[in-house]
């Protein structure tokens, strides 16, 4: 396992004048009249969560290789980075690092200290160095980590921080690349991520190449690419990169390689054939909104979702700890102590991402805005 990582929207009108004149402008409304959030895509993001959190808890093979979850997250994530690039330009990636910073920077605080406390002392040169303890501010790499014998479990997880935080750096070059050739750049983006893994290539942004793709699938949701795709060419395109991806995975799982470069090229494929067909369907999900408690928890989840994905691994290995038994007859037991250990974290910890959350506009309705004018416009 490696765990390094190097317009306008349309306002009043039956429909939207431009580019896009046959996307109704009702689809573009927000499907929550309180606050503007797409509760489609918070509900995707809560499941690739649910579906994280249960993997590293049960370690079942197959919840992964069913569910992509890591390629959903991405790609979501690059939806709303585009809608953020439209709507306020380049100062867009500074409201995406203020997001994720302070509480990964809560989280190294208390990683830190309790390597330090449990005897690591880093040298003065080396790969744990002092000077290493700088990825814990700025991870453009996984932190580093040392001491006791638990210590990777702290940092093991960090590879997904330190690959968004390259795709939002990267993705003021990436959006006007994407529009001017959209398809052109996620092919090539795609035919690299399969290529890095075919040839077993050891490069510091491996993560980053891998799941580009579909970072850049989230591009072509907001601009309404997918559904303009025709329905049967859209099937039978994701059907061949489904059907392939999930051969490769098949055959790695067999030779004992998933979840390695012998099976990476499998999951690129897989993860764009799922990514592609949630992302293709818009759904406005009002009745969920309108429900007190399912709206409430939708919303609670979605504000602190960095924080859940931070610290549910040190809370399953937690409760793996007190349970002193790795029996199946204990997994029941230790998949509610992970949850309860994550829900006592968020709660102790969850401020950091809520309190920027309040300074951060709502994730508006992701459907393609006028490319003429998007550029200019201030965010809302």
């Amino acid at each position: 396992m490696r765990i390094s990582a190097a317009g306008a929207r349309p306002g009043g009108g039956d429909r939207v004048k431009g580019p896009d004149a046959d996307v109704p402008a009702a689809d573009h409304r927000p499907s929550s009249p309180d606050d503007g959030r797409e509760r489609y895509l918070d509900l995707l993001r809560v499941a690739a969560l649910v579906r994280v959190v249960a993997f590293h808890t049960t370690g079942w093979l197959w919840l992964s290789a069913l569910f992509p979850a890591m390629g959903l997250m991405f790609g979501i994530a690059g939806c709303l980075m585009a809608r953020s690039l439209d709507q306020g330009g380049p100062r867009a990636v500074g409201t995406r690092l203020a997001r994720i910073l302070p509480p990964f920077w809560l989280y190294g605080v208390v990683a830190v200290t309790l390597m330090l406390l449990a005897g690591w002392r880093p040298s003065t040169s080396g790969s744990l160095g002092w000077g290493g303890l700088a990825w814990w501010l700025l991870p453009l790499r996984v932190p580093p980590a040392g001491g006791p014998a638990w210590s990777w479990l702290l940092t093991i997880g960090l590879w997904y921080i330190s690959t968004y935080l390259w795709l939002v750096l990267l993705s003021p070059l990436l959006r006007p690349l994407f529009r001017r050739r959209p398809w052109c750049t996620l092919g090539i983006a795609t035919a690299v991520a399969v290529g890095v893994n075919l040839t077993h290539l050891d490069l510091p942004g491996y993560f980053v190449l891998t799941y580009a793709p579909c970072w850049l699938l989230g591009f072509a949701r907001r601009d309404g690419l997918l559904q303009r795709i025709p329905g049967r060419a859209f099937g039978c395109g994701v059907g061949v990169l489904g059907a392939v991806g999930g051969m490769w995975m098949l055959v790695g799982t067999r030779a004992g390689t998933f979840g390695t470069e012998d099976a990476g090229g499998g999951n690129v494929l897989w993860s764009l054939a799922l990514v592609a067909v949630v992302l293709r369907c818009r759904f406005r999900l009002d009745r969920l909104a309108d429900n007190r408690w399912a709206g409430r928890a939708l919303r609670a989840v979605n504000s602190r979702a960095v924080t859940v994905y931070l610290w549910h691994l040190p809370a399953g290995a937690l409760a793996g700890v007190l349970l002193e038994d790795g029996s199946t007859g204990h997994l029941p037991l230790r998949i509610a102590g992970t949850v309860l250990l994550t829900a006592s974290a968020v709660l102790l910890f969850g401020w950091a991402e809520r309190w920027r959350a309040r300074r951060v506009p709502p994730s508006r309705p992701s459907g393609p805005a006028r490319r003429d004018t998007a550029r200019s416009r201030p965010p809302t």
